[in-house]
């Protein structure tokens, strides 16, 4: 399975294996049942209600999370994202241990991602036990946000949220980080945390608004760009594998957009000689792209770098070259989105809260570097951009 590269790849392949789960494996266990066991599900139409939550996550969940590119077909070496089922925490609350359905990880540092927890087909979406009101479609948002501050919940509900909070704090216990969403679905509804520490660590109050549910199958279509745009696992992660010019519009659509910046691919060498090293530096121009999800995206141009002269009389011309590709680069990138792009400065970028996911500089491989330069085009000018001034010494 490719990797899907936007919402509506997203959709398509949800709704493929929603089709098959709904006209294939539902009625073939249905009948399975009815031959081995002698007890048969519900009439087909409603098979997959009676299923057990394992064949919905074999059948369905495991394929839409596949879709949205976390992947359980994969290995480590295929560079594609962790994720692991059955996966075993010691409790924080209860000190035993206990197993998460699904755990999606960074897997560089291991951090905690997704966590993902499944339910039976039969299992219906939250209520208040005394809640009456006339907005169904209200319901369980108000009864979602009013168990989680401790009022009794219908059914199993109020244990789901108790034993998905204690989840949320044995991972922070753990790993120091709190995962970054928290999905809970039985493949027919999917309620989304986008903020798991305002759910379940928080003591103030619960923002609503970063709890997205989807009350059935139709919701979940209706909501796929939005629901790709906060759980695909690049987003998740805040960044997205190096794309050329002509994939750019199939991962980021142009009112999504959030900010660029000029940046560049560095790499390091050393040409040794008889008695000494010489080192050597090329450089690659990348833009950076910035979505308002918080994705960052690298587009660059394979083939295209430029060697940092030695001597400084060369050193203009080299510029010159670079801004030139650069430039070209973001014409491109520009048209592809229909956009007129202006990169944003350095200091904006420094002083925003996403600089995290994209330091000024980062190792990408042995000897080779990320740059991020800004408005410019290259780190090196051709004079200081500062004087420094020194006390009169006598």
């Amino acid at each position: 399975m490719s990797r899907v590269r936007n919402a509506d790849e997203f959709l398509l392949k949800a709704r493929s294996f929603r089709q098959s789960y709904e006209t294939i494996f539902g009625p073939l266990i249905s009948e399975l049942r009815t031959k081995y066991v002698e007890s048969p599900l519900q009439s087909v139409p409603d098979a997959t209600k009676s299923l057990l939550e394992y064949h919905a996550r074999c059948y369905l969940v495991n394929g839409i999370l596949a879709a949205l590119n976390w992947r359980l077909d994969s290995t480590p070496l295929d560079g594609l994202p962790s994720l692991v089922e059955e996966m075993p925490i010691r409790s924080h609350q209860r000190n035993t241990i206990r197993s998460l359905d699904y755990l999606g990880i960074e897997r560089e540092t291991q951090k905690p991602l997704l966590l993902v927890e499944t339910k039976r087909p039969s299992a219906d979406l939250p209520r208040l036990v005394d809640f009456n009101s006339s907005s169904l479609e209200e319901e369980p948002l108000s009864a979602i946000s009013r168990g989680l501050k401790g009022e009794r919940l219908q059914g199993e509900w109020s244990d789901w949220l108790s034993t998905i909070g204690d989840y949320v704090r044995s991972l922070e216990h753990k790993s120091g980080d709190v995962p970054r969403r928290v999905l809970v679905t039985n493949g027919e509804w999917m309620i989304a945390f986008l903020d798991p520490r305002n759910a379940f660590i928080d003591e103030g109050a619960i923002e609503s608004s970063w709890i997205l549910i989807c009350h059935d199958w139709n919701q979940i279509e209706e909501s796929h760009t939005e629901l790709f745009n906060e759980l695909e696992h690049s987003r998740v992660v805040g960044r997205c594998p190096p794309l050329r010019v002509g994939e750019v519009s199939f991962h980021l659509a142009r009112d999504d957009l959030h900010s660029v910046l000029h940046g560049l691919r560095l790499r390091y060498a050393e040409r040794p000689s008889i008695y000494n090293r010489w080192p050597t530096v090329s450089v690659a121009p990348v833009l950076h792209l910035r979505s308002c999800f918080g994705l960052w995206l690298i587009v660059e141009k394979p083939g295209q770098d430029f060697f940092v002269p030695e001597s400084h009389e060369r050193l203009r011309e080299h510029l010159s070259e670079v801004e030139d590709a650069a430039s070209d680069l973001l014409t491109q990138v520009s048209q592809s989105l229909g956009l007129d792009l202006v990169p944003v400065t350095l200091t904006d970028h420094y002083e925003s809260d996403h600089f995290d996911l994209l330091p000024g500089v980062k190792e990408t491989h042995e000897d080779q570097f990320l740059l991020v330069t800004g408005e410019s085009t290259h780190y090196l000018r051709l004079e200081p951009t500062a004087k420094l001034s020194l006390p009169f010494l006598g």
